[in-house]
């Protein structure tokens, strides 16, 4: 693909689903070239600054997601996942508070221009651990900029930059 400048990821790494039975709809919906073009500037503008700063290999957990997939995992119906627009990420090896501190430099001090970048903690009874939801900022969302976290109480708008995890 001519469009895709992105030094460390792939589409496919943008559209893999460990969820059986989606996988024709994750490569039909991704094959609409607007997605695509969104993946593509998602992953040369945010996911491989994140790379850089991690110094070793990101792990997309969620990227596009098609519809179904979106309403098979309870995804918010405005999600922009479903868009090509956003990716949780996990960075393997890296403790709990190392992915804190790499959010952190996301949030506050890399400049990129996000939509959201969220903090979440893992949901209770399910694998994994800790993971960064980041998005696309304007134009595809506005205002941009919305740094949260995620516990089991909820989601929290930060707006300062937070110290150690407790």
């Amino acid at each position: 693909m001519s469009s895709w400048k992105a030094q460390y990821f792939t589409l496919d790494e943008l559209i893999t689903t460990s969820r059986a039975g989606f996988d024709d709809a994750q490569r039909k919906g991704a094959s609409d070239p607007a997605t695509c073009a969104k993946l593509a500037e998602l992953a040369a503008t945010i996911l491989d600054p994140i790379r850089a700063e991690a110094k070793k290999p990101v792990r997309v957990n969620s990227g596009y997601r098609c519809l179904a997939l979106n309403n098979a995992i309870n995804g918010s119906k405005t999600s922009q996942h479903m868009k090509g627009e956003a990716a949780d990420i996990c960075v393997p090896g890296l403790s709990e508070q190392g992915l804190w501190e790499l959010w952190r430099w996301i949030a506050f001090d890399s400049g990129l221009k996000f939509g959201q970048c969220i903090f979440e903690d893992a949901r209770p009874n399910t694998e994994g651990g800790a993971w960064i939801h980041i998005s696309l900022g304007p134009p595809y969302r506005k205002p941009g900029g919305e740094v949260l976290t995620w516990t089991p109480a909820g989601y929290k708008k930060v707006t300062a930059r937070p110290g150690k995890r407790a």
